[in-house]
Parts: structure tokens; C-alpha cells; sequence
């Protein structure tokens, strides 16, 4: 007899549940359910800033002209200041494609920087690019701007 106590019980307890877990569905399909809970006092979610967003300008580039001779063992690289922009990324180098750096430096605060020991008679590529300190990691970084000079 306990034999088939256990199993009027089990099959109760089945058919209760059954009934319950289709009572929930109807209820939730019209709108019903449990309400939402809102986490969000308990764990704040971070809030998107725009201005972080949004990487420096590129930067025009105004000394010396594309492709201008340069005299001498030194060059004073000029450009428009990046409103947007902490400090400038630059870079100088004997090929395109930036591999053979002559200067890279990331911590220019004005909108000039004197490159000394140049070779003569030698194409330089030089390039500039706006950083901005408060940015996110992914545009805290402008587009490089681009040009190149010789020397003579």
C-alpha cells in the first residue's frame, strides 16, 4: 500500500505543478507576471559620455610644405593647433611606411617640435596626431596626418 501512497502522492504533486507552471504562462502572456526587478540601484551600470567618444581632429600640417627642401641638420615641424587635442603624437621617420623612426614622441605640448641630426640629401616622412587624455582607450587618439620633407 505505501507503494502506491508514494505514487498518488508523486503524481499529485506533478499534476499541481504542471497545472501552476500553465496558470504562470496564461497569466504572463496577457500582460501579467512578476514584475521586474531593477538591479540597478544595487549595481550601477556605467553611463556612456559622448565628449569620451570622440577622437582629436586631424591636425594640418603647415611646416615645412609637402615635399619642401630643407637646409641643414634640422627642422622645426609645424602645425595648427587640434582644439580637442592634450598633446601630439609625432613621428619621424627615413621610410613611408614608419618603420626606420628618427623621432617618436608622444608628450608634445605645443603645436612645434625642432628635429635635430637629420642626414643630408635624404626624404623624410614626418606625422602628427592628436591625443586626448580623458578619452576612452579606443579614441583617445586622432588620425596621423602626413607629409615629408628633404634635406639638402
Amino acid at each position: 500500500m505505501k507503494k502506491l501512497e508514494l505514487f498518488l502522492v508523486l503524481f499529485a504533486s506533478l499534476t499541481l505543478s504542471a497545472t501552476s507552471f500553465a496558470a504562470a504562462e496564461e497569466h504572463d502572456a496577457h500582460g501579467g507576471g512578476l514584475p521586474h526587478r531593477d538591479n540597478t540601484a544595487l549595481f550601477p551600470q556605467p553611463k556612456a559620455d559622448p565628449a569620451k567618444a570622440s577622437a582629436p581632429a586631424p591636425a594640418k600640417l603647415l611646416e615645412p610644405a609637402f615635399s619642401a627642401s630643407v637646409s641643414g641638420e634640422a627642422v622645426t615641424l609645424k602645425w595648427a593647433a587640434v582644439p580637442t587635442a592634450d598633446v601630439y603624437h609625432v613621428q619621424v621617420a627615413t621610410d613611408p611606411n614608419f618603420k626606420w623612426l628618427k623621432t617618436d614622441d608622444h608628450t608634445v605640448k605645443g603645436t612645434e617640435l625642432k628635429v635635430d641630426g637629420l642626414e643630408k640629401g635624404k626624404t623624410y616622412f614626418w606625422r602628427v596626431a592628436g591625443w586626448k587624455n580623458s578619452n576612452m582607450a579606443a579614441t583617445n587618439k586622432g588620425t596621423f596626418s602626413s607629409s615629408t620633407f628633404v634635406t639638402k
